[in-house]
């Protein structure tokens, strides 16, 4: 996804951030309504991929898609994996 922000929350809750053209660096929660903000004065069309641990409790999903929101992002996306406990019936 060439050109997308990324936004990982990682099993323990530790938050990292990216603008897509460096280098994923920790961010706590509070300042990542301000690092979107300053993504989407840039490109208010850029997407922000949002990737989460399957064992990352919704609330904090919750409260990470809030900031953005709130930031501004309109472009949101989420990185999932299938589970290799799935089955086709």
């Amino acid at each position: 996804m060439k050109g997308s922000a990324f936004v990982v929350v990682q099993q323990d809750g530790t938050i990292k951030a990216s603008d897509g053209q460096e280098d994923s660096k920790p961010v706590n929660i509070e300042d990542l309504g301000i690092l979107a903000s300053n993504w989407m004065a840039k490109n208010k069309a850029q997407p922000v991929v949002v990737k989460a641990d399957a064992k990352v409790r919704y609330k904090k999903i919750d409260d990470v898609l809030d900031r953005l929101r709130n930031a501004g992002v309109k472009n949101l996306k989420f990185l999932t994996e299938q589970s290799k406990n799935w089955s086709r019936r």
